[in-house]
């Protein structure tokens, strides 16, 4: 999996180029403590972005294999508690982005695995406005989290991360 982002990136590239400057739509379904896909973040996007960024529009779904019941009022993660309230941080951070650019740099920062809990030092290292609180004390972050959801059954992935072009 993991060198198949480089081939990915490539084609998005070869592709692009070939049918002029539209960005090709990528997107990457992944949980924030899994640790594939912390080393996807870490050893595949943070290094490759920067050179394909022109060419891609990254989509970030952090929800993985987790799951909802009693309509949002209680999530499972496969990673424990800890990763559903970083997924939800994710979901609330990355709504708060200006760009696509703000949201990928976020998590890439998250994911690292360096970053505070929160994520409030990586969303001022790229410039997120921090105010998240009402989104994870209310229901606007169960939202973002069963949106997350309905986008990866979409997808049903067998493994996470898993990358989608569209």
């Amino acid at each position: 999996m993991m060198n198949n982002i480089k081939v990915l990136f490539f084609f998005v590239v070869t592709f692009s180029n070939s049918f002029g400057q539209q960005k090709i739509d990528v997107t990457i379904l992944y949980e924030s403590l899994c640790p594939d896909s912390i080393s996807f973040f870490r050893d595949q996007l943070r290094p490759n972005y920067e050179y394909f960024k022109n060419f891609i529009n990254i989509n970030l779904i952090p929800f993985g294999k987790s799951q909802s019941f009693k309509n949002g009022g209680e999530f499972i993660c496969q990673h424990g508690p800890a990763e559903c309230e970083l997924n939800r941080i994710q979901s609330c951070m990355l709504q708060n982005a200006d760009n696509k650019d703000q949201q990928v740099y976020f998590a890439i920062c998250q994911m690292s695995g360096r970053a505070e809990k929160t994520g409030k030092a990586c969303a001022k290292r790229v410039g997120i406005p921090q105010n998240i609180d009402t989104c994870m004390d209310t229901e606007s972050g169960t939202v973002l989290q069963l949106d997350a959801e309905q986008i990866t059954s979409s997808f049903a992935p067998k493994f996470i991360p898993t990358i989608f072009t569209m």
